[in-house]
């Protein structure tokens, strides 16, 4: 698979990359086989956090990692939330983002994963969504005030080659960029076949200020990958009826040009040129595959033509 540039810097990602989320539920056999598979398919980049499992996906994720050459990969990680054991031993969330916790944060990744350093290190779901505006307050002071500071030290060192954010709103991006300068973006969700929110104003100042996107969460938690079917989820939950209207408008024009609606998602996604990679995040082995084949469909430049005319989508070609 090609490799594409991250924002300014001279890190170059895989242009699918695999989500670490997605084997925390697994057994360890499952999850070792769907990254076996993603490693043969040529994916050559993947996404981790402590957050996941708690910690079982970067040990995992290491643990694979560990009988590659550090030269054949990329691996990002997240900063944010510590993990710390209660009375019984089990690990519960922290969240930190100040200076210490951040710097604490990688060194436990290093110790989880067995890697030396990370590419990319985000910082992970800071805004309202997970913690209310008095949180996102909160939280973001601490990161201004101290922990970006730790992230571009970490970067100048050398530990990293990329830092930004993992999160799922537009509008904390969008806050961040005012303070800080970044390298890359995970954004989750916003910018999909249903979802083009980040349209209007953060891809815009992502060209203008060379920040790149990374995408997770293309087919909005289910709904572009099942179609409109009863009980198709968008963003966790049952889609509502504008939902369930627009993709059956879109799942029309995929008739027209028999293109199935997964790898119309797939390939809107990674039209735009502030997009490197996007996160296919599976512990099936079967859907890996289907993934595969959806992102290498044939879709004719007509199609997005068709969508673009009927008003249910603009796509941006990096062929023009």
């Amino acid at each position: 698979m090609r490799s594409r540039q991250v924002g300014q810097t001279a890190l170059q990602i895989c242009e699918l990359a695999f989500g670490g989320a997605s084997i925390e539920q697994a057994t360890d056999a499952e999850a070792n086989a769907v990254l076996e598979d993603a490693w043969s398919a040529g994916i050559r980049h993947f996404d981790t956090a402590p957050h996941y499992g708690p910690a079982v996906s970067e040990v995992r994720i290491g643990r694979f990692l560990a009988g590659k050459p550090a030269a054949d990969f990329t691996i990002s990680t997240k900063v944010g939330r510590l993990l710390v054991p209660d009375t019984t031993g089990a690990l519960q969330r922290h969240m930190d983002y100040t200076y210490d916790g951040i710097m604490r944060s990688v060194d436990e990744s290093r110790q989880r994963t067995g890697l030396d350093r990370f590419n990319v290190l985000l910082v992970h779901d800071i805004g309202p969504t997970t913690y209310g505006e008095n949180g996102e307050r909160s939280h973001l002071a601490d990161l201004f005030d101290s922990g970006w500071r730790g992230l571009e030290q970490l970067r100048s060192e050398g530990s990293c080659d990329a830092i930004g954010l993992g999160v799922n709103g537009v509008e904390i991006c969008l806050t961040v960029l005012e303070r800080v300068q970044l390298d890359i973006i995970l954004l989750a969700g916003r910018y999909s076949l249903l979802d083009p929110q980040a349209d209007a104003e953060l891809i815009p100042l992502c060209e203008e200020r060379a920040v790149s996107l990374l995408l997770g969460g293309v087919f909005n938690t289910g709904i572009l990958a099942t179609g409109a079917v009863p009980g198709a989820l968008f963003q966790y939950r049952p889609a509502s009826e504008e939902m369930l209207e627009k993709t059956r408008q879109i799942e029309a024009v995929c008739a027209e040009f028999n293109v199935p609606l997964p790898a119309a998602a797939l390939q809107f996604a990674k039209g735009h040129p502030v997009v490197p990679s996007l996160l296919v995040a599976t512990a099936s082995r079967d859907q890996l595959a289907s993934n595969l084949a959806n992102y290498q469909f044939p879709i004719p430049a007509e199609f997005w033509v068709r969508l673009s005319e009927r008003g249910l989508a603009r796509h941006y070609s990096l062929d023009k």
